[in-house]
């Protein structure tokens, strides 16, 4: 039996009435069902007639055992069903018939009552779990527990009870009994024995036979039903566990943002009974636990004390006091982690006071790993009510909510750790319209010429720092990205339009959010920005980095009809970064294709592995018919070598940096347009070179009339070395070797060492001349209409 209470109007805990007993599961909530399966069984084998008959007992008047005598199991977990209860004749144990039957025993009933809570309680302090329960409570509560559980017993013998009453003050009981990890079994067992002291009570005290025997009829149906009661809400909180967890499963496939996961996942699990907020929160480089998200209310308060530096923040350490708390602990074992109460373990000391102000008695770390179990993340649940979590039901959902969301963070595990405070702030910056657009020029790698600008979102903090989109969106979740797309598409098509009255005509490239393929949304928003800004569809393309689970396949295939059909072009962004395929490229209407900056950067530390996937990346897309986009031209070598590849566009630092929609006309005035089709001069330039002609002398195995010819004439590295000074001798004197070792064929080994040692030599060439060139900053990300 436990402590039974209610949530008052401001939120706190107080006394409310019930019986409980404070031993909570160490059992598991179905484990539990099934012994109490097995004890009803046999009650309802020996129904109250049937025992009242065995007591010596007579039925009242004109009842039978057979019409309304036993409880007929229903429902979830066997038990009855709250409708049935409702449905069903009690009348027999209320109402005029037995009420001054027990008006007459109110003096006996109360003093043993108050004797039965005293001798249960003193059973109880006895057995290790319940000694363990109960020594979280000071004497005042202990005493008002007792107290209430007194006046609950005595209540259910008031002559006035009904049976809607009962019913109701039941259900609530019984609610509470399972939000406090009341054991079933415990609960019987305690119903039993009170009845037992109240039967030999009354056949002390009543000596009339027929009122002893309407007496214990009526105390065996109102406990019966009592019981009943409380455990169809055991299986009503059991039901309503189970639809949380269906739901938060759900977001596993709806969530396009790890903070969407995070902040739904929290939403719902706040909504049952006993959980008050829940927080989010990895560990930084240093260890120290940073708190990405955190609901409403005391926890966000909590957080807020957390986030401050004026309560320490959790950290992984075993070593540090701050280690040894369900967060720090969950981290380490990969188990979840609780503490029944923080105002007496040590290990909460340093979160004691901040927890008091939130009103935080009780908290639960649930680890989320990954595919090897390795934590990622800490989900934090926070509840009034002491012990909470270290039931048997909690520690079920814990773990199964360890499961899923586990399951679902790997899809972001890649991502930045954004403080809880830092989150905030981003928000704050995009609600207050804070965001502004650059413009990157993507120019024609053939005629030199501008083709159109990439528009790119940056937002500007209290300091006047332009943030870039790799800071602020992982902290943002769908909503945000709606708006901000909003903000963005709006600003662009003004800013053409602005551009257009200055007679500048410049093209612009938006990136498109995952998100959007299935939201329509996102179209109104499109159409309506081009509309005021009286933007031409055929002047706009959208960049769309697709993501591997969309959830609507067939919504983003008319999106994309819907486009293609308006004149929008449409581009496949980062070919190669993992979620956009080759498949994607082949069966989405596509007018271009924009290959990942990784593979570029690779082209300057790895540049056969980079460069040749540029080289095929490009040949297969213009296979399909579509055009290529490379991004993250840095240099002068990287822009020489992409278009010798074949690549039809390139933007990067190399071309030009982002830049305000006002310096594009300054821009375009002082720009020299370079084809990257000159004679070469880059030693990136001649290994891209070389790869052509490596392509080309395979096919002269097959023509061998030529092959003579082919090796003397002109070639990329013959080129370079022309162009350079001083003369590299060593580079001459491998160019040689590869020509004849060509005559063996390509598959020689001879061939295969000098072609080797020749671009090791190129690489060695652009390493020395990158030690004098300076250094370029990279570029930041760029996404969702705002990049």
């Amino acid at each position: 039996m436990g402590l039974t209470t209610r949530k008052g109007g401001n939120g706190d805990l107080v006394p409310g009435r019930g019986i409980a007993s404070l031993a909570s599961g160490a059992a598991v909530y179905n484990r539990e069902c099934a012994r109490h399966d097995a004890f009803r069984g046999h009650r309802n084998g020996q129904t109250p007639p049937q025992k009242c008959r065995q007591d010596g007992a007579r039925l009242p008047a004109g009842r039978t055992a057979g019409r309304r005598g036993t409880i007929q199991s229903a429902g979830k977990h066997g038990f009855i069903s709250m409708t049935a209860l409702s449905r069903m004749d009690w009348s027999d144990a209320y109402g005029e018939q037995v009420k001054s039957l027990f008006s007459a025993i109110q003096g006996l009933l109360l003093p043993m009552a108050s004797a039965f809570v005293q001798d249960f309680y003193d059973g109880l302090l006895q057995a290790g779990r319940a000694h363990t329960v109960l020594n979280r409570l000071d004497r005042t509560e202990f005493e008002n527990l007792q107290r209430k559980q007194s006046l609950y017993f005595q209540w259910l013998m008031q002559p006035d009870l009904t049976v809607e009453e009962h019913l109701a003050g039941a259900r609530q009981t019984g609610r509470i009994h399972a939000l406090v990890g009341i054991e079933i079994l415990m609960l019987t067992e305690a119903y039993n024995l009170y009845q037992v002291r109240v039967r030999q009570a009354i056949r002390r005290q009543v000596v009339s036979r027929r009122q002893r025997d309407i007496l214990l009829w009526a105390i065996s149906r109102r406990l019966t039903l009592d019981l009943e009661a409380q455990l169809e809400s055991y299986g009503q909180i059991e039901e309503q566990n189970r639809q949380a967890l269906a739901k938060i499963d759900q977001l596993i496939s709806s969530s396009n943002s790890l903070a969407d996961l995070f902040t739904h996942s929290m939403e719902i699990l706040c909504e049952l009974d006993g959980i008050d907020g829940a927080l989010v929160a990895r560990p930084d480089a240093k260890g120290r636990f940073q708190i990405e998200a955190a609901t409403p209310g005391a926890v966000q308060a909590y957080a807020d004390e957390i986030s401050r530096s004026a309560t320490p923040p959790f950290s992984v350490s075993a070593h540090e006091a701050t280690g040894t708390g369900p967060a720090g602990r969950a981290w380490r074992s990969g188990k979840v982690e609780w503490t029944d109460t923080y105002h007496q373990e040590p290990a909460m000391e340093a979160w004691k006071a901040a927890a008091s102000r939130a009103g935080i008695r009780s908290s639960a770390a649930v680890p989320l790993l990954d595919q090897v179990d390795q934590p990622m993340a800490i989900l934090g649940l926070y509840s009034s009510r002491m012990g909470f979590f270290s039931s048997g039901r909690q520690q079920a959902v814990s773990s199964l909510l360890q499961q899923i969301l586990s399951r679902a963070i790997l899809r972001f595990r890649r991502l930045r750790v954004v403080p809880y405070r830092e989150r905030q702030s981003y928000r704050s910056l995009l609600l207050e319209k804070r965001m502004e657009m650059l413009y990157q020029p993507i120019v024609d790698l053939r005629s030199g010429r501008l083709l159109k600008v990439e528009a790119l979102a940056r937002l500007r903090d209290e300091a006047g720092r332009l943030l870039t989109p790799g800071l602020f969106l992982p902290a943002f979740g769908q909503t945000d990205l709606l708006y901000l797309f909003e903000q963005g598409i709006r600003r662009a098509c003004q800013d053409f339009a602005d551009w257009q009255a200055r007679g500048l005509s410049i093209d612009i490239s938006i990136n498109f959010p995952p998100e959007g393929l299935s939201d329509s949304r996102y179209h109104s928003i499109l159409t309506n920005a081009m509309a005021l800004g009286k933007m031409p569809p055929q002047r706009l393309c959208l960049e769309i980095l697709e993501h591997e689970e969309i959830t609507d396949p067939p919504l983003r295939d008319r999106f994309l009809s819907q486009m293609q059909d308006m004149g929008i072009r449409l581009a496949l962004d980062d070919l190669g970064a993992g979620h956009s395929t080759l498949l994607r490229m082949r069966n989405l209407p596509f007018d271009e294709i924009k290959i990942d900056r990784g593979f570029v950067r690779s082209g300057l530390y790895s540049p056969q592995v980079g460069l040749g996937f540029i080289q095929h990346l490009t040949r297969l897309a213009h296979d399909m018919g579509k055009t290529v986009t490379v991004e993250g031209i840095e240099n002068a070598g990287l822009h020489e070598a992409v278009a010798i590849l074949g690549a039809d566009a390139a933007q990067g630092y190399a071309i030009a940096h982002p830049m305000p929609a006002g310096a594009l006309a300054g821009w375009r005035q002082n720009f020299s347009p370079e084809t990257g089709r000159g004679p070469i001069r880059t030693p990136l330039g001649a290994i891209a070179g070389f790869l052509l002609w490596d392509v080309h002398l395979d096919s002269m195995e097959h023509l061998p009339q030529f092959l003579e010819a082919f090796l003397h004439a002109p070639c990329a590295v013959g080129q370079f070395l022309a162009n350079h000074q001083p003369r590299n001798l060593r580079l001459e004197e491998l160019l040689a070797e590869v020509k004849l070792a060509a005559k063996q064929g390509q598959a020689s080994p001879g061939y295969q060492s000098a072609r080797q040692l020749l671009v090791w030599e190129l690489i060695g060439s652009m390493a020395r001349e990158m030690e004098h060139e300076p250094e370029v900053p990279r570029a930041g990300n760029s996404l969702a209409g705002a990049g």
